[in-house]
């Protein structure tokens, strides 16, 4: 867990505004020429930084998943294939920009949620915590999320991983957090070895609740 929690990034926007001709470039010489099927598989695994291809076949449901990764890495078409016991497959970071720029555009943000919460699960289930709780943050799937901190709470702080804790935390809003007093008590529990006084204050708030 902690080495997910560490070297997990998973931006869900474009993370810069690429100039014109960059994006030009690979939208037009790259995407734009593939066929209507490939570029659609493209789109719905944007989302994702580095994928195995059961993710991505699970993502956008494309059965040819394997193929179509495979066909873009021997081509160089700005796609690595990483070997392990899995192998997974990620995309050049500008590619993948242009690519998540486009579904941004294309894609309902209906449909990008789902794909989101969907990749969070996914994600989890292959132990990748910190990814999936960006994932559940970009889908505002609040229960998933609170779920994940919730179950993950006691590995987490005995990890050290307290601020990351709180960070999950934070993202819940508000309306959320009344309704699910234990994400009060996780948080005192994160702040504990930091700031005691400021963890007490929180077990004070949340121990009525709980009690009940």
């Amino acid at each position: 867990m902690r080495e997910h929690a560490r070297r997990s990034s998973v931006p869900i926007a474009p993370v810069s505004k690429l100039p014109d001709t960059v994006f030009d470039y690979f939208a037009g010489q790259i995407l734009d020429k593939l066929d209507s099927t490939t570029r659609a598989f493209l789109l719905d695994i944007s989302l994702l930084t580095r994928f195995t291809v059961a993710t991505a076949q699970a993502i956008s449901t494309n059965e040819n998943a394997g193929a179509i990764l495979e066909h873009m890495h021997r081509h160089h078409l700005f796609t690595d294939r990483h070997d392990g016991a899995v192998p997974s497959y990620q995309f050049h970071p500008l590619f993948r920009e242009v690519c998540l720029a486009r579904a941004m555009s294309m894609i309902s943000a209906t449909k990008l949620a789902e794909l989101a919460a969907l990749a969070g699960s996914l994600v989890e289930a292959d132990g990748d915590l910190n990814a999936a709780a960006h994932f559940y943050v970009r889908a505002q799937a609040w229960p998933d999320l609170v779920r994940l901190i919730c179950q993950n709470g006691p590995a987490m702080l005995a990890l050290g991983l307290n601020q990351t804790l709180e960070s999950w935390i934070q993202c819940v809003p508000k309306e959320v957090e009344d309704s699910a007093p234990w994400l009060r008590f996780w948080q005192a529990m994160a702040r504990l070895a930091l700031d005691p006084p400021a963890s007490r204050k929180i077990f004070e708030n949340c121990y009525p609740k709980n009690r009940s």
